[in-house]
């Protein structure tokens, strides 16, 4: 009987051994899952952020090459302006031009009829006085 109390207190042992054994194993093993839970949810945390600042590095290229064809279709449409601007600048010039010749040559154009009845006044004045000397 006492080979079989030691026996018994061998197997109890053995057994609260073997189940405090398998309380840590099961400890460990849930610790490890609860690990790698946890690693795989900041894996999947990471990739999601890495996703959104790609997102974000793609939608600020997109609004840099909006705003960039903005600013280039306004420098083009000013240009285009600008240069329309200086040709009517220029065609005014040459209407002025062509006005002030146009100008110039009708003042001479009466300066000298001016002058010529001027002449003949003058002609018709001696020719009287001639005349008369005649007479």
């Amino acid at each position: 009987m006492k080979e079989e109390n030691i026996m018994k207190a061998y197997q109890k042992d053995l057994d609260h051994k073997n189940r405090l054994e398998d309380e840590k194993r099961n400890r460990l093993l849930n610790d490890q899952k609860h690990n790698s839970l946890h690693s795989l949810n900041e894996m999947n945390h990471m990739k999601i952020q890495q996703k959104s600042i790609k997102e974000m590095e793609r939608q600020l290229y997109h609004n840099n090459m909006k705003k960039q064809e903005s600013i280039d279709s306004q420098k083009k449409m000013e240009e285009k302006e600008k240069s329309k601007n200086d040709q009517q600048n220029y065609y005014k010039i040459l209407g002025l031009q062509h006005k002030s010749r146009i100008d110039q040559a009708s003042y001479e154009k009466i300066a000298d009829k001016q002058f010529f009845e001027a002449e003949k006044v003058q002609m018709d004045k001696i020719e009287d006085q001639r005349n008369q000397f005649f007479k």
